[in-house]
C-alpha cells in the first residue's frame, strides 16, 4: 500500500487532487487530505508516515517550505512534490529534497506523470548494497546510504545513524550502485545525490551538514551527473 498525503489550504483544490489520483490506474494507493501545514506536521508526530507528500507552498501559518523542512527531520525517505503557482520558489526549496514541482492550475496529465514517476522511484530504490565482513555477507538499503569513503584498503559506508567498515577495493564500489542516484566526486568519495544540499566546484554539502571534497579529476562529470539528477527531480514546467 502506497500512502499519499495531499496538503493544501484550499479545500476545493485538495479534493480535486485527491479525486484525480483515485481515478488513476494504480493499485493499492491510499490518500489523505490535510488543510494546513500544521495539521500535516501534527500527523507526522503521532501517526504513520506517507510514501508521497503533495504539498502546497503558499499556505498560512506553516507554509509549504517550513512544513517540508520539519517533516523531513522526522522522515528522510518520503517523496516530496511541491505544488505552487509561483515559479520563483523553485530555487528556495532544494534543502528539503523535493522530487518534483507541479504548477497550478494542475492538469490531470502532469499530475499523472508525477505520481507514475514517484511510484517507479519507490520500486527503483528498493535495492541493496552487499559487502562482506569476516566471511559474512551483509546488506544495506541503498536508500539509507549517505556516502562511501575509501580508507586505505577499507571501504567506509555512512548512513544517518551508523557507519560500516569492510575490506575491499573502492574502485569496485561504484559499479554496484545505480548511477541515477550515486555519484563519484573524488578518488575517495561516492555520494548519494538524494542527500546533497549544495554543490560547488570544490565541495558538496550534505543535508546533515557534512562537507565532502570534489576533486579536479571528477569535477566535470560530477557536475554533469548532478545536473541530470536535478533535471529528473524537477521535471518539465
Amino acid at each position: 500500500m502506497v500512502k499519499i498525503a495531499i496538503c493544501d489550504d484550499e479545500i476545493k483544490i485538495a479534493h480535486e487532487i485527491e479525486s484525480a489520483i483515485r481515478q488513476m490506474p494504480f493499485n493499492d494507493i491510499e490518500t489523505e487530505v490535510f488543510l494546513s501545514g500544521s495539521e500535516l506536521i501534527e500527523h507526522y508526530t503521532s501517526a504513520d508516515r506517507f510514501h508521497i507528500v503533495l504539498l502546497d507552498i503558499e499556505m498560512p501559518s506553516a507554509n509549504g517550505i517550513e512544513t517540508a523542512m520539519r517533516i523531513r527531520k522526522l522522515d528522510s525517505n518520503f517523496i516530496l512534490v511541491f505544488v505552487t503557482a509561483y515559479r520563483e520558489y523553485v530555487y528556495q526549496v532544494f534543502e528539503s529534497l523535493p522530487f518534483r514541482f507541479l504548477e497550478k492550475p494542475l492538469s490531470y496529465e502532469k499530475l499523472f506523470a508525477v505520481i507514475k514517476d514517484a511510484l517507479y522511484y519507490i520500486e527503483d530504490t528498493k535495492s541493496y548494497f552487499f559487502f562482506k565482513k569476516s566471511a559474512t555477507v551483509h546488506q544495506l538499503s541503498t536508500k539509507e546510504i549517505l556516502y562511501f569513503e575509501a580508507a586505505n584498503r577499507k571501504v567506509k559506508i555512512y548512513t544517518a545513524n551508523s557507519e560500516e567498515v569492510y575490506y575491499g577495493r573502492f574502485k569496485n564500489v561504484i559499479g554496484q550502485l545505480n548511477p541515477n542516484y550515486f555519484l563519484q566526486i573524488h578518488t575517495s568519495y561516492i555520494v548519494n545525490m538524494e542527500y546533497i544540499s549544495s554543490f560547488s566546484d570544490k565541495a558538496v554539502i550534505l543535508t546533515n551538514h557534512i562537507l565532502l571534497p570534489v576533486s579536479l579529476k571528477y569535477k566535470e562529470n560530477a557536475h554533469l551527473g548532478h545536473l541530470k539528477f536535478i533535471e529528473r527531480r524537477c521535471g518539465e514546467w
